[in-house]
């Protein structure tokens, strides 16, 4: 079992102590969105019995610090602990933000020093995705040099091994929705909790993760969205592994055809 594990709030306090709320979208900011998801994390961590004896530490949660102070807070307590980089795990929060409204999912990182991290970054990813519907990026695991400038040094420069989690992007309608939904927000927390447990070869947490009960893309204000969830409550519609409805997709005339067969098998007792 590892000895501690960091739960690090991404952004806080820019290169020269000014505020960094980092990315920013429909009405919310990242720092906002993953001071509460990490506050909530490392509550879950720290009432879980199989983390008992396993330090939960914050980092940058409860205060604003620079990016260099959230390395530093790293370093020096495995340092002091004589921690190998095995023996603690960290996992950084952020929210991702692009120039396409279009853009979303989600996405981990890992750093090509500890490539073994690279599963739990995958694990990160599905466990996520599995509670919240929210969908993964094409390429939801990467290694810390691919698709970026620079380096990552939450994860290039500390000690112990982890991973830096994006969980959407707040310039999303959709993705937005979940990270600004406390309720919702908590199943992104849930499924971190549940990976982090599979990394630590845990048994899975209360059973299989309950999967949404709704679709993602459903706009807020659509005529049609009561009917969407009749139709998904009443087993006509069935939940795709990427919890998306594609209201804009054509149906085909084999895609009618099970849906009228499940209308009668489940309320006419017609079989066949």
């Amino acid at each position: 079992m590892i000895k501690a594990i960091f739960v690090d709030a991404g952004h806080g306090l820019g290169p020269t102590g000014g505020i960094d709320n980092g990315a920013a979208g429909n009405g919310t900011t990242e720092r906002k969105e993953v001071v509460a998801m990490a506050q909530s994390l490392a509550g879950q961590l720290s009432a879980d019995p199989d983390f008992r004896g396993v330090q939960i530490i914050k980092v940058s949660v409860d205060e604003r610090l620079m990016l260099i102070d959230h390395i530093k807070e790293v370093n020096i307590l495995c340092q002091e602990n004589q921690w190998k980089s095995e023996d603690a795990l960290l996992l950084s929060i952020h929210v991702n933000a692009a120039s396409d409204p279009a853009a979303r999912g989600l996405e981990a990182w890992y750093s090509p020093r500890f490539p073994t991290m690279i599963d739990f970054a995958k694990t990160l990813v599905e466990q996520v995705a599995t509670t919240t519907g929210l969908p993964p990026r094409s390429r939801p695991a990467l290694i810390s040099s691919d698709n970026r400038w620079g380096r990552l040094g939450i994860l290039d420069d500390t000690l112990c091994v982890g991973c830096l989690f994006e969980a959407g992007f707040l310039s999303n309608e959709f993705d937005a929705k979940v990270l600004t939904d406390a309720a919702l927000r908590e199943k992104i927390v849930d499924g971190l909790h549940r990976a982090i447990r599979v990394q630590c070869s845990l048994p899975p947490l209360h059973g299989p993760a309950t999967p949404p009960t709704s679709f993602t893309d459903l706009p807020a204000l659509a005529w049609y969205r009561e009917d969407v969830k009749l139709c998904l409550r009443e087993g006509l519609f069935q939940m795709s592994a990427d919890g998306l409805f594609h209201p804009e997709r054509p149906v085909s005339r084999a895609e009618l055809a099970t849906v009228l067969a499940r209308h009668l098998r489940s309320h006419h007792g017609i079989q066949g």
